[in-house]
């Protein structure tokens, strides 16, 4: 792929080693099991905004994030340039970095970090296919129709029987219900059309269907006594524009929310931030096995009971979007500028960068400074 004058110099870009926040050795007391439980398309501040006991009560019990900011959630047609089947943010989440290009990541997700108990990936979609290498255990549900996008039970179902015959260590359970009726908010003559927020839409529908499947997987897990080893993760891997999907300029779709609660995790505890980066690190910090080889996020300490909450905490994957929709909104040429539209977008995660994602953000904002300026 050709190089572009977006991207860093060439004695950086042969940088590949790993960034220190993700290789973080701490050993402590770790639960039987954690389980990331993706709504797919939750927006932030969404559960002020529908009706989801479920996610409500897990934040007053547990962490919650009010925001988890991501690369900006394009979603490239699958081709050998870009040989994912699902948007960014997902190989993202599962690597610990936005460098989804380099060499080997997809041999080197969180699940890859799990060698002594099984690892589970449930979901009912077909779009996550190209992230379920290492998983001992994968179960896609829908056979080629629609209708299990909407039934977001099937892929709890699924893990609740995996629980109980398998124990594994970490499980990824995919609900595809609520980003599928954001997608139907764009459906022309409808009271909600282009408005999530619209009474009774799809996507507020949805969110209080799939927070009831939540629910009662909460007390599941309570009713089995498994609940006490448990730390559950509960975010989006995107969330979702007003209008509905997740265009990567409209705002609602780079920012999602996140619960963590169960064993071992503070309760009540309100944080402003943390970035998608970050979930996969914190995963194998909480389970003590190695993060991901290129993981570039910080494990989420302050998470965990008698842990201090970090003084400052960078703000590194929102100061790059928001540089990226400055010269978006700018109205710089896309033909000429990599990373405005979604094929370009996706371009600087496919190239080999190294790791230094500080860095690499540094550069880009200063790039985006300069290109807005000189239009002007």
């Amino acid at each position: 792929m050709k190089k572009s004058k977006w991207f860093l110099p060439a004695a950086f870009l042969a940088l590949l080693t790993g960034c220190a926040g993700g290789k973080d050795k701490t050993v402590q007391q770790k639960p039987e099991r954690t389980i990331l439980f993706v709504i797919d398309g939750m927006t932030s501040g969404l559960h002020q905004k529908a009706a989801m006991p479920a996610f409500t009560a897990l934040a007053d019990s547990g962490v919650l994030f009010r925001e988890v900011w991501l690369p900006l959630p394009a979603h490239p047609a699958k081709s050998d340039a870009y040989p994912w089947t699902c948007s960014i943010p997902n190989p993202v989440l599962m690597s610990g970095t936005v460098f989804i290009g380099q060499d080997s990541v997809n041999r080197n997700f969180i699940q890859h970090s799990f060698t002594e108990r099984p690892t589970g990936f449930f979901v009912n979609s077909v779009s996550y296919v190209a992230i379920k290498d290492g998983f001992s255990i994968y179960e896609q549900l829908p056979k080629g129709e629609m209708k299990p996008h909407y039934t977001d039970e099937v892929s709890v179902e699924a893990a609740k029987k995996s629980i109980l015959a398998d124990n594994p260590e970490f499980i990824r359970i995919h609900c595809q219900g609520l980003g599928s009726a954001g997608s139907r908010n764009k459906e022309e003559g409808h009271p909600y059309t282009n408005n999530i927020w619209y009474p009774d839409s799809p996507y507020l529908r949805q969110a209080a269907y799939t927070d009831g499947v939540l629910g009662q997987f909460v007390q599941w897990l309570k009713d089995n006594d498994l609940w006490d080893g448990t730390v559950l993760i509960v975010m989006g891997d995107h969330g979702q524009a007003d209008a509905g999907w997740h265009e990567p300029y409209m705002p609602g779709g780079r920012t999602t929310q996140m619960v963590v609660a169960g064993s071992g995790i503070k309760k009540g505890e309100i944080y402003d931030y943390a970035e998608i980066i970050d979930v996969a690190p914190t995963i194998a910090w909480l389970q003590n096995v190695p993060a991901p080889k290129f993981s570039c996020g910080r494990a989420l300490k302050e998470v965990k009971e008698g842990e201090a909450v970090p003084a400052r905490v960078p703000q590194r994957m929102k100061a790059l979007d928001e540089a990226l929709q400055k010269c978006h909104d700018a109205g710089i040429d896309v033909s000429g500028t990599p990373g405005l539209s979604v094929e370009q977008i996706c371009k600087w995660h496919l190239e080999p960068q190294g790791t230094d994602f500080a860095a690499f953000v540094d550069a880009q904002v200063a790039r985006a400074d300069e290109l807005v300026r000189n239009k002007k």
